[in-house]
This record gives structure tokens, sequence and C-alpha cells, in this order.
């Protein structure tokens, strides 16, 4: 809805008609897993190790609010992504034209031009962009939650927090493991499985997956399916190398394809106009008497709605190489990394049966990245970190609305404005957005452990930035051919009054040196 709040005639028939909201439904068996930093043994509490702060350190010492989730705890509750975890100031959402992740309400939204202000980081790699919040979990050591400014370890634009992901690592001896699944209600299958143990004296290696499919839990009344309907696959392999006796290297490509048909989404809470040409009617009453599917009428929150086809395939892939060098009593690490993925969705943005648009979306995005760190052993009286980072990406971002020869809005304008309508029909608005990316930054953090239950920690962080951007919109017939004749003048008219979409081009470019901000740069 509030994509087409600035609509002059279409509000006509919808926002001046109804004030409706739209809640995305969760499944009835919504899983849980806030967990305590410590669980208790016969022996009394078990300390839980983290790498909140780039290194293992215990939980209790650690100078973050952080929520430890281990990978046992996620095969129990049945955690296949983020958006399962019910963690107490998470907030994990998939939209109809964008994600987003928000931790203590603070988040950066869907504009495509932005990273996440709540970073997921999985292996040391940073993974920014909304659409990976949907990439299936598996095969996971733990998951850390840490709320709070976490830019001068984690960097990037983690003002809101960071979700550190630790994959399971391959093992000096043979370990593996298989589990299934399924669901009679949701008639939902699950397949993981891992092996992993050595390949020699000095070579570990670990193989895991994951396969799911399942048939939604919100009957789509429409189409008579249920959704969302999701497949999604994922493979990850892992090679460790004792290169040295001081050195490890490890390899990682991981592969995972995650598509979904329709959508968990439910209209409710439906009021009629108080004004213009449809008062006293609900959107769903007007939209019935336009012709549309009856379904259109539902709209109490009862696991059941009114949709069009919608789908969401993506495809991601990621290659990292960490080496890990003892020299004496310090450590030196060193992340690369190259992750890739693309996404072609197809959105019925006004939610119901009803044919009045689509939207088209897709995005490929490619990011290097290199981190190098160096860091004291811990226990001294002054521990240290410091280190580098080094990112390149390039991103382009496709949308466009989508109108047909049988929208109801062809009608509709053309009795508001004649010729309007079937200027518009067939159309489409391809809107193309390019946006390239490099930054370095230098870090460093110091712990003074004054006392046994003192330690003053300080941290800094400059980062320096480049972004070349540019946008273009035009439109177009809905097969992107150029219009021509009245067409070419009329409905870019009918554009600008229905949808405030004009046809433009602009680009820019920025940058800069980002020095920490004093919530980033605190003593604890």
């Amino acid at each position: 809805m509030q994509f087409l709040k600035s609509g002059s005639i279409l509000s006509a028939l919808t926002l001046l008609a109804v004030q409706a909201s739209a809640q995305e439904t969760t499944a009835p068996e919504a899983a849980s897993a806030d967990v305590a930093p410590a669980a208790v043994g016969a022996s009394g509490l078990e300390e839980v190790v983290v790498s909140a702060t780039k290194r293992q350190e215990s939980l209790q010492r650690v100078p973050v609010s952080v929520n430890a989730i281990p990978g046992s705890q996620l095969q129990q509750e049945g955690i296949v992504r983020l958006q399962d975890m019910q963690l107490p100031s998470l907030t994990v959402q998939e939209g109809g034209i964008g994600n987003s992740v928000f931790i203590r309400g603070i988040g950066s939204g869907i504009n495509p031009g932005f990273e996440q202000s709540a970073g997921t980081y999985v292996d040391g790699i940073y993974r920014g962009r909304g659409q990976l919040s949907r990439a299936p979990l598996f095969d996971v050591e733990r998951i850390e939650l840490l709320r709070g400014p976490q830019t001068t370890l984690f960097g990037k634009n983690s003002v809101a927090g960071a979700i550190n992901v630790t994959s399971a690592a391959p093992t000096s001896t043979l370990d593996g493991y298989v589990t299934a699944l399924y669901d009679f209600d949701l008639e939902e299958t699950q397949f993981e499985g891992a092996i992993s143990g050595p390949l020699g004296d000095r070579v570990r290696g670990r193989l895991s997956g994951r396969a799911t499919q399942a048939d939604g839990f919100v009957e789509n009344l429409t189409s008579g399916k249920n959704e969302p309907r999701r497949d999604d696959t994922s493979v990850r392999g892992q090679l460790a190398f004792d290169v040295t006796d001081n050195l490890t290297a490890t390899l990682k490509a991981e592969v995972s394809e995650f598509n979904k048909e329709g959508r968990g989404i439910e209209i409710y809470n439906e009021r009629p106009a108080a004004a213009g040409p449809f008062t006293g009617l609900t959107y769903a009453q007007i939209l019935r008497a336009l012709g549309s599917d009856p379904s259109v009428l539902n709209n109490t929150l009862d696991y059941k709605r009114s949709g069009g086809p919608e789908k969401s395939d993506n495809r991601s892939e990621e290659y990292a190489l960490t080496l890990d060098w003892a020299i004496g009593e310090h450590t030196l690490t060193a992340i690369t990394g190259y992750s890739t993925y693309n996404f072609n969705e197809l959105c019925d943005c006004d939610f119901t049966g009803a044919n009045v648009f689509n939207v088209g979306l897709d995005e490929d995005f490619n990011q290097f990245s290199q981190e190098i760190r160096f860091a004291s052993s811990q226990g001294n009286k002054l521990d240290y970190i410091v280190g580098a980072y080094y990112e390149n990406t390039d991103l382009e971002y496709r949308d466009s609305i989508l109108i047909n020869q049988t929208s109801i809005l062809v009608p509709l304008i053309n009795a508001m404005a004649p010729g309007g309508g079937t200027a518009i029909a067939n159309t489409a608005t391809p809107r193309v957005f390019t946006q390239d990316e490099s930054g370095s930054s230098a870090f460093a953090r110091l712990t003074w452990n004054a006392t046994d239950d003192l330690h003053l920690n300080f941290g800094v962080r400059a980062a320096y930035e480049e972004k070349d951007a540019s946008r273009t919109l035009t439109i177009t017939g809905i097969d992107g051919t150029p219009l021509a004749g009245a067409a070419a003048v009329v409905a870019p008219a009918v554009y600008a009054q229905v949808f405030n979409v004009r046809a433009h081009s602009l680009s820019g470019s920025r940058d800069g040196w980002k020095p920490c901000r004093p919530s980033a740069c605190s003593t604890t």
C-alpha cells in the first residue's frame, strides 16, 4: 500500500477507499531460541566460549551484550534461517520488495543502495545485503547476536549490532551426523547431514549440506495452494591444512539455492473509506465490485489469504581462505573472501488476488574482501588486536512495475481519463540501479586488565570508502520495447499521476573518511 501512497487517480480506487494493514504470518509453531549464557551441568556452570571480540573468549569476559546459541539448539528448535530466531531485540523481515534486519529497532530498511546497519558475518565474511538474510542456516557451531554498535572490530555499517555465525569446523577424528524430518501438517521434509574427519596427516575435511521442501502454512484462497512453498538446497565443503606446526590454512566453498513461491502475508483490519467516490466501501469490496475473485474479501488473520502468483529464486556462492599463523605469543589471521549472489522475484504488490499490478525485481551482487588481524595472547596486563580490512563490491539492481492488458486499472483509469488506461496497458517501468564500492579501514582494540575484576577496553576504527552509483528509469512496453505513438506521450503522464513515477537518469559519487563515532569508540 505504501508503494502507491502518492497516486492520485489510483488512490480513488485504493488508498482513499481503504486504510488496511498487512501482516506477515509466521508459522503456528514458530521456534524460540533465547538461551542463557551458560548451561548447568553436573559439575556446575559450563563455560561458553564466543568470538564476539574476534578471538576465542569466555562469554563472561566479553564486554558486549551477547546472546550465544549453540548449533545443537538450532537443530533441536528447527531453526533453518535467521527469521526463525525469536531472539529479544532481533527482527528479520521478508518484505514485499525488500528484506531487512533490525537490532533494538535500528536498521537500514530496504533501500538497495544501503548495507544493513545490523551486519551479518559468517566465518568472518561480511554479508551486508538484506537478501542474504533469507539464506539457510546449517551445520552451525554457534550463532552470536551482538547488540549495540560493533563498528570497531566488525566495521562497515554495523552500528545497530552484528550477527556472528560460526560454521562447524573440520575435525581430526571421524565424525558426522544425519537428521531427517517430516511434518505431516505442513508436508515439509528436511534432510541435513555432515561428515568430517582426517584426510591425511596434516589435512582435515568436512562436507555438509541441507535440503528442505515445504508446502507452506497459509492457504491461498485464490490459487487453492498452500504458501509460502519453499525449496532450499545448500552444500558446504571445507579443507583444513596444517601447512606447518604454526600455520593452518582453511578453504571453504559454499553454494546455496533458496527459492520461495507465494507469500505468508495476510491483510487485516480493513476500514471503509470515509470520503470520496467509494465512501463506505473497503478495498476488498471495491475489488470485488470490479469483478475480482471472491477471495479478496478475506481480511481476517486465519492463515488464509488472497494473492496472485509470486516467486523468489535465489542463488548464492561464497569462497573463503583463512590463514591462522602462530608467531610466538601472537596470532596473525588473514581472511580472504569472495561472495556472489543473484535473485529474481515477482511480487503481487497489492497483496490480493485481484489483477492490479505486479513488480518484478532482480539483483546481481559480487564482493571481494580481505581482512588481516594481529593479536596478542590473552591474560596479559595489556591485550591488544590490530588489523586492516579491504572490500570491493559491484551491484546491479533492477525493478519494474508491470501492468498487463487485463489489469483492473485499465478500465478504471479509462473511466476517469479516457485513453489513459489503454496507454498503460501492457507497459512497465524498468529501473536500473548500479553501484561500485571500494573501501579500506584500519582498527585497533586495547584491553587493560587492571585487576581480576576490572577490565578497561578502548577501540578505534578509521575507514575510507568510495561509491559510484547511477540510476535510470524508463517507461516501456511490458516486454521492454520502446513505446510509440500516443502511448509514448500519454503513458508517462499517467504513471506520473497514478504512481508518482517519472522517467529519469542520474548518477553520482561519494567518498570520505569515516572515523568511528563516540558511541563506537567507548570504554567499558
